[in-house]
Order: C-alpha cells, then sequence, then structure tokens
C-alpha cells in the first residue's frame, strides 16, 4: 500500500494545528502559540478530535489507518472507545472501535491520583470501496486524542484534494464538545453542518468544561477566515465570572473577533434548558467536571435565565450600534424544557439531544426561513 500521511492533497479539516509526535501526526484543536496559556485541562480537552476528520478524493479500494490514541475515564465509569467513522459521499459506510492505546485514569476527588495506563498502536482497515474516484473523510474519535502514524491506499490508487466548502467556526462548552455523542457523527455543529445544504466546513471549538469566553479562541476566530462564526456562551462562565465581568468577557470577546471580521455573520447562542441552574446557581457542577458544591463561589445572581438575558442584551446593544451582522439564537429554541428527557445528567444531551440542537441549529439559523436567510455562502 502506499502512504499518504503527508500527501499534499489530504486535509486535515477541523484542527486548527498539526503536532508532530514521533514519526506521527496529532491534530489538535487550539492553536499552538497559544498552548502555553492553557491550564492541563483545556489543553487536554482540545487536543480530543470533536469534529476533526482526514478529507481527500480517492478511487482506492482499500484505506489503512494507523493510529495512537489517549482516552480518558473518569471516576471509574466505563471509558468511551475511540470511534472512526468512514463516510464516502457524504454517508457513512463503516465504522471501527478502538480501546488499545493510552488510558489517562482521573479521580475528580483526588487529582494525585492521576495515572497513565499504556497501550499500543491500533490498525483500522476500511475494504471493497468503489474502485472509482470518490469524496472520502475519515472522521476521528471525538472522545480520544489521536495521533496518526499512517494513512494509507492501494499503491496504485490516485489521490486529489477534497471539494472544499465555505468555512463555519463554532465556539463552545462540553455541549458542543459532545463527548456524550455515540459516534464522531452526532457531533451537533457536524449535524447542523451536515443539514445545512450548504456544505459548511465546521471547525469545532467546543471544550469539555473550558468555555470560558477566552481571549486566546477570540484571537484565533479573528485571524482565521470563516465565512460563519458561532459562540454558544453561558454555562461554564457559571463557575468563574460574575455579571459584572461576564458582560464585559462577552463585549470583549466579540471586539475581538469583529476586528477581522466587521461583517462575518456572528450568532451567539444562550445555553440550552439546564434545570439545575435555570433561577439556583447553588449547585453542584459535578457533571461537568467539578465534584464540590460551590455555591460560595457563584454569584447568586447569576443564573442561566439571566445569562440568557445579558447574552441578548449585549447582541441587541451593538446591534442598535451597527453590527447588523451579528444575530443572538435563545438556547431554548435548540433543546427546551420539553426535551427534559435528553439530558440523562441533567446537564449534557445524549446523542438524540445532539441531534435535536443540530437539526434545530440547521433549521432555525442556516434555514430558508433561518436567522442568515439573506446570506450566500460560498
Amino acid at each position: 500500500m502506499k502512504d499518504i500521511t503527508r500527501h499534499p492533497a489530504v486535509c486535515w479539516l477541523g484542527a486548527t494545528d498539526l503536532v508532530a509526535e514521533g514519526d506521527g501526526i496529532r491534530p489538535t484543536r487550539v492553536p499552538r502559540e497559544s498552548g502555553y496559556q492553557l491550564s492541563l485541562p483545556t489543553a487536554f480537552t482540545a487536543g480530543m478530535c470533536s469534529g476533526v476528520r482526514l478529507a481527500f478524493r480517492t478511487d482506492a479500494e482499500e484505506l489503512r489507518l494507523v493510529v495512537n490514541t489517549i482516552r480518558v475515564q473518569v471516576d471509574g465509569a466505563d471509558p468511551h472507545p475511540a470511534c472512526f467513522d468512514l463516510v464516502v459521499e457524504g454517508e457513512t459506510v463503516a465504522e471501527r472501535d478502538s480501546e488499545d492505546g493510552v488510558l489517562l485514569v482521573v479521580d475528580r476527588n483526588d487529582i494525585n491520583s492521576l495515572r497513565m495506563e499504556e497501550g499500543g498502536p491500533a490498525t483500522l482497515e476500511f475494504k471493497d470501496l468503489d474502485p472509482v474516484m470518490k469524496s472520502v473523510e475519515i472522521w476521528l474519535p471525538h472522545t480520544a486524542q489521536v495521533t496518526v502514524s499512517q494513512i494509507a491506499v492501494d499503491a496504485d490508487s490516485a489521490v486529489e484534494p477534497p471539494h472544499r466548502g465555505p468555512s463555519w467556526i463554532h465556539y463552545g462548552s462540553s455541549i458542543s464538545h459532545c463527548m456524550d455523542a455515540d459516534r464522531p457523527g452526532d457531533v451537533w455543529p457536524v449535524v447542523a453542518a451536515r443539514n445545512s445544504g450548504k456544505g459548511f466546513e465546521v471547525t469545532n471549538l467546543g471544550y469539555s468544561g473550558e468555555c470560558h469566553i477566552d481571549q486566546f479562541v477570540a484571537r484565533y476566530i479573528r485571524d482565521s477566515n470563516p465565512a460563519l462564526i458561532s459562540a454558544k456562551l453561558g454555562i461554564n462562565t457559571l463557575t468563574t465570572l460574575v455579571e459584572r465581568t461576564f458582560r464585559s468577557a462577552v463585549h470583549g470577546f466579540l471586539d475581538t473577533v469583529r476586528d477581522g471580521h466587521p461583517t462575518t455573520p456572528l450568532v451567539v447562542c444562550s445555553p440550552i434548558f439546564c434545570p439545575d441552574f435555570e433561577t439556583d446557581p447553588h449547585t453542584s457542577l459535578e457533571g461537568d467536571g467539578l465534584s464540590e458544591t460551590v455555591s460560595q463561589h457563584f454569584d447568586p445572581t447569576l443564573t442561566i435565565t439571566r445569562i440568557r438575558s445579558i447574552l441578548e442584551e449585549v447582541v441587541a446593544s451593538r446591534k442598535e450600534r451597527g453590527d447588523e451582522h451579528l444575530h443572538y439564537l435563545h438556547g431554548l429554541e435548540l433543546l427546551g424544557p420539553d426535551n427534559a428527557s435528553d439530558l440523562p445528567d441533567g446537564i449534557h444531551p445524549n446523542t438524540v439531544g445532539y441531534a435535536r440542537m443540530g437539526q434545530r441549529f440547521a433549521r432555525k439559523v442556516l434555514g430558508e426561513n433561518g436567522l442568515l436567510a439573506q446570506y450566500q455562502f460560498n
């Protein structure tokens, strides 16, 4: 077979940077130059491949992928397998799961107990593909870090660059990272892009527990070339900001993004339904990465309901000052009280809930009667 790991036609879509590791390549969802600014949880979460895929065109009948993965096991729960999906001409045609590789074992009540269980590489094969030129995407696991040591195709097969669509950058929390989704294609921004009918190439900057309206994200978006920008804000900042600083942080984030993209459509989305925090912030955030009840650290006025109001006010005030390309989406339009059964832990949707969110975002924002119906995306 022919190694195409570093072939110029192979695009690593959804990654912000590629890091050389040994003889392999590790995609990441945080710009390399920002790495020194990040805490370990942010860096690890951003290293997971939510929305990252390898894309190219080929007439190969067989593909082979050799990877090393790092998965995480939290508080003794069963760790997610590393899921790889093969998509050909927009249709998922094969799924492969791996439980090889390194396992990072975490006890949130005893951070000093962190340990790594060593594992080896996995070889994933996809066979019996049609011997015609076709668009191929290999979606990497949304629940693991991945170093790709080899991408191989039949020795005599052709490899060409993929067809490209308009770029969409999305920023959010664990509810955008979607670690509880079953497969890489079930991540809700991916569902939305697929259902948009516009061929969006989404880069998902959804970081579990780590969406704190960070300037490194704003600068990355500012310096990129997206056709669409969205930011789903609010749930993680319950633990880090009060109303005064939350409002200012949102304005500062938008100011930085607008420095590079003054007229690009930008959608600010507020939190989806979160029963424990709608009107009372004094509740444990155990399901989103914290293990204690931290009511003494909360601003008692900054509830999810209040956060939605602040975000709507921020967007309205900026539109009044001339930012006509800024839009607000109420989070309950994506997932509301009627869908509470889709929130097994009261915070994170299941796969059905993520599908609802993606389909609704596609319709309410990108559809013919959606918020952005007036825009032409090329």
